[in-house]
């Protein structure tokens, strides 16, 4: 007989104890983290496993009342606080993955899953989070993808052609070799396809075929198969093959690997000695180049009546069993580990390119020579085959080729270098005789004009001195250049003085002022008589190029010490129109000012800058006033303080 049933009160308490009981429990021994939050995301309670995976040490109770959100990586908490909507919208959220912070500064990767949960009025009322550790796993992922790559990388970078394929032929990869000469591309285009749907001829792509059947059904490698193959580019290549059967867990055959280096010049140069030993022979003894055959060790098989001529002078016979790096050594020590490299490198199958080094005669001249190296099978006997061309003579003919245009370069460069510079100045002179020339005729109609004419005349022969000091100068700077020392001590201050004297009978304005504050007066520099040129056409320019009513220029001379040598610095300070910062590199060029009506700040200072690279000095601009181009210029030169 059945108990009579409780009533509704006490099963609805015993209901809510359950609950309870289950409630507590699970937020307790829940393995994974558990959270319950509310709409807007605040914690309203966790499972102590939360705690632990959190790597937080405070208690359950600090935390219950925090955003959740806290918890989450700033790179995911965007993300999350969308999908976070989305989840309160639609009800549910699953397998969503985030990075999440824990307290030691480590990082998480949890898979997420929320439900929402709703009242009795159907509203949102909170939500039951899920997440599922996954750390490790993510680890193991990038692990194996880093793994994946780094094995592709090896792959892709080794010289060999590698291949692996399925039980049924059909590929499954390839390193990048392999894939050239399949004329596939990428590696990955190699997946899926067979020997059949590359470039090989069909009865090559049998071949391939049957050799697989037989190392699959056999069980057993088949190394060293010597193989035709047409390859992508249409090369008609000869590879050494070697096939290995794949194996799963169990033992059982499920596949294979390939691999095969190209020996189309091995094979060639076989069948060529196969075919025409005796013309080989014959080619050997009387080739005008000297040739030695090697074993890898380097010892001397067999050498030519030529070699034999120019490098030994003992018979053939006592010569075989040398050792070549002995021999060399006679010659060259240093290049003894040189050859050693090459020669191993040969052995070890790279391609060697031709190249050049020297002997040492007796007498201790130089001999030059052209060397070729390539591996050569004779009789199933793989040998070194060393050709030595003497280049002596086209080295030294080349070598005086390059003096010679030097030389002409050198010439070249002068050459311009006075035609600019002539033909700057005089254009100068010239124009300011032909003014001068002009005033004459306007005022010998005038009586009352007499000293103005005296001063006209007087410029007319300052500038015809100037005309023949500037002839006078490109003669001594071209005998300069050609001697072994073209600099000399020149007294700086004086120059600058004659030069300042010279731009005021010029200019002939009584509102130009040029002051000088210098260390000393007597100042030694390394250069010729080409300085005063230099101090004359920063001055012209100050003047040209000033609107002002007083010209105001500047000179300060100063000493300046780099490392252990003390250079002169010379500060030419103008309150002229300035130059802006984009031109203040461009004026020193050549053909800079492109107006031939305005002259100074484009030829005549790139040879300014010329001028001074010959005294291995330095010249820049800068603005008078730092940051305001439109007060002035700066121009600064260093020169070499001569002791």
């Amino acid at each position: 007989m059945r108990d009579k049933p409780e009533n509704d009160s006490e099963l609805e308490k015993k209901s809510y104890e359950i609950k309870e009981v289950f409630y507590d429990t699970l937020f307790s021994t829940f393995p994974d983290i558990l959270l319950m939050l509310d709409t807007e995301g605040k914690i309203i309670n966790i499972s102590d496993s939360t705690l632990k995976l959190l790597g937080t040490h405070v208690k359950k109770e600090d935390i219950i009342g925090k955003s959740g959100f806290e918890y989450v990586a700033p790179e995911h908490l965007e993300m999350v606080r969308k999908d976070y909507e989305t989840a309160l919208n639609e009800g549910t959220l699953r397998g969503a993955t985030y990075k999440f912070k824990r307290d030691d500064g480590t990082f998480l990767y949890g898979k997420l899953s929320a439900t929402l949960i709703k009242d009795e009025q159907g509203k949102p009322k909170f939500v039951v989070v899920v997440i599922k550790d996954i750390t490790e796993e993510n680890i193991a992922k990038a692990e194996l993808i880093e793994s994946k790559q780094m094995f592709q990388i090896v792959l892709d970078n080794i010289p060999q052609f590698i291949f692996w394929k399925d039980i049924n032929s059909v590929f499954l990869g390839c390193n990048r070799n392999f894939a050239r000469v399949a004329g596939v591309g990428d590696p990955n285009n190699i997946i899926g396809k067979t020997d059949y749907d590359l470039a090989w001829e069909k009865s090559q792509a049998e071949s391939f075929f049957e050799i697989d059947r037989l190392v699959m059904e056999s069980n057993k490698p088949e190394y060293h198969i010597i193989e035709p193959q047409l390859q992508a580019d249409g090369k008609e290549a000869w590879v050494d093959t070697n096939k290995i059967p794949l194996h799963n867990s169990q033992g059982e055959v499920v596949g294979l690997l390939g691999t095969y280096e190209d020996i189309t010049e091995r094979v060639l140069a076989k069948k060529a000695l196969e075919d025409s030993e005796k013309k080989y022979r014959h080619l050997f003894d009387n080739s005008p180049l000297a040739i030695y055959l090697l074993d890898f060790e380097g010892n001397i098989v067999d050498l030519n009546e030529t070699a034999r001529i120019r490098f030994h002078s003992q018979v053939k016979e006592q010569i075989l069993g040398d050792n070549i790096f002995d021999w060399i050594g006679q010659y060259n020590k240093k290049k003894v580990p040189f050859f050693r490299n090459i020669l191993q490198a040969l052995i070890n199958g790279e391609t060697i390119d031709s190249f050049e080094f020297t002997l040492f005669r007796e007498d201790g001249t130089i001999v030059w020579i052209n060397a070729y190296l390539s591996l050569l099978t004779i009789e199933d006997k793989t040998l070194i085959q060393v050709m030595l061309k003497e280049i002596t003579d086209r080295k030294f003919a080349e070598q005086k080729l390059k003096e010679s245009e030097k030389k002409y370069r050198e010439s070249y460069n002068r050459a311009n270098f006075f035609k600019d510079i002539f033909s700057h100045d005089i254009g100068n002179i010239l124009q300011n005789i032909g003014s001068a020339n002009d005033l004459i005729n306007m005022f010998l109609e005038v009586p009352e004009k007499t000293d103005e004419l005296k001063e006209i005349s007087t410029i007319i022969k300052e500038q015809i001195l100037r005309g023949a000091k500037l002839v006078d100068n490109i003669q001594k700077l071209s005998q300069i250049e050609e001697s072994e020392n073209p600099l000399k001590k020149i007294e700086l201050y004086e120059i600058l003085k004659k030069s300042i004297s010279f731009i005021h009978n010029w200019i002939q304005k009584g509102n130009l002022s040029i002051k000088i504050d210098t260390f000393k007066n007597i100042i030694d520099v390394f250069a010729n008589e080409l300085l005063a040129d230099v101090f004359e056409n920063l001055l012209i320019n100050a003047v040209k190029y000033n609107d002002n009513p007083t010209i105001q220029i500047h000179i300060k001379v100063s000493q300046e010490q780099m490392g252990d040598t003390n250079h002169i610095r010379i500060e030419f300070t103008d309150n002229g129109i300035g130059i802006e910062d984009a031109r203040k590199e461009e004026i020193f060029l050549r053909a800079y000012n492109k107006d031939k009506s305005i002259s100074g700040l484009g030829l005549g200072l790139s040879l300014v800058k010329k001028i001074i690279e010959t005294y291995e000095g330095e010249i820049w601009v800068e603005d008078r006033i730092e940051g305001d181009h439109s007060k002035g210029s700066n121009f600064i030169i260093l020169l070499t303080e001569a002791d």
